[in-house]
């Protein structure tokens, strides 16, 4: 299975063509680490940014969940979503904004 943009759902976009996918509750996860993925924190992270509307998040090879979120959002629901990754991961990290967007990565392994 590769990843390919899904248009039924969001967030099934990220990886460049041609990586061999595994789902992990029902998310694309790269086979390098589906293994190491812990499938509780998948859900609630993706049930995090699905929540504050995040359309744009995938799963990369080192395991993390990855989201853009628009810079122009307001600073409590910036926080807010940050607030529940970290709730939902195994820890996350503000990579800083880049081209109007703030990057966010949960680590979902364990």
């Amino acid at each position: 299975m590769t990843d390919s943009p899904d248009g039924d759902r969001p967030g099934r976009t990220g990886l460049p063509d041609g990586v061999e996918t595994t789902p992990v509750a029902g998310i694309p996860v790269p086979t390098t680490c589906a293994d190491r993925v812990d499938p509780a924190a998948v859900r609630a992270a993706v049930a995090a940014v699905e929540e504050h509307g995040v359309r744009e998040f995938w799963v990369s090879p080192s395991g993390g969940l990855k989201c853009r979120v628009g810079s122009r959002r307001p600073d409590r629901v910036q926080r807010s979503l940050r607030d529940a990754l970290a709730a939902a991961g195994h820890g996350v990290t503000d990579h800083g904004v880049r081209r109007g967007f703030r990057r966010l990565r949960v680590d979902l392994t364990d």
